[in-house]
C-alpha cells in the first residue's frame, strides 16, 4: 500500500467449520470484516498508524458488551471488533493485537476530525 501508493482492500472472515477441523480451531460464530486502507498522501496527518512492536505488552482490554466479547474471543476475524469499536468511538485510542508471545501489532487512531 505505502510503496505503490494504492488503496488496499483488507478482508478477513472465519466460519464455523465441521468436525474434525473444529477440534483444532473451534469457532462458535461466523464473522467477517472488510477495511479499505488508503495511503497517506495529501499532506494532512494520517488517521491511523500501524506498526509492529517486538515487546509484548498484551492485547487491549476487551469489549464492554459480554456477548460481543465472547464472539471476539471465539473468532480470529472478530478480533477486529476492538479496532471497529475504537473507530466508532471517534478514535483517539491505541489498540494492540497480540501476534505471538514476542510480537504485537499496534494501531494508533487519531481522533475523528469531523
Amino acid at each position: 500500500m505505502c510503496v505503490e501508493q494504492q488503496p488496499v482492500l483488507l478482508v478477513a472472515y472465519d466460519l464455523v467449520v465441521p468436525e474434525p477441523l473444529s477440534q483444532a480451531r473451534p469457532i462458535t460464530e461466523g464473522f467477517a470484516v472488510a477495511l479499505v486502507l488508503t495511503p497517506h498522501s495529501d499532506g494532512s496527518s494520517p488517521v491511523m498508524r500501524v506498526h509492529l512492536e517486538a515487546a509484548h505488552t498484551g492485547e487491549t482490554a476487551g469489549l464492554e458488551d459480554p456477548e460481543l466479547e465472547q464472539v471476539r474471543q471465539d473468532n480470529p476475524a472478530a478480533r477486529s471488533l476492538l479496532l471497529l469499536s475504537a473507530v466508532a468511538a471517534g478514535g483517539g485510542r491505541t489498540v494492540g493485537f497480540s501476534l505471538s508471545d514476542s510480537q504485537q501489532l499496534i494501531v494508533d487512531l487519531e481522533p475523528c476530525r469531523i
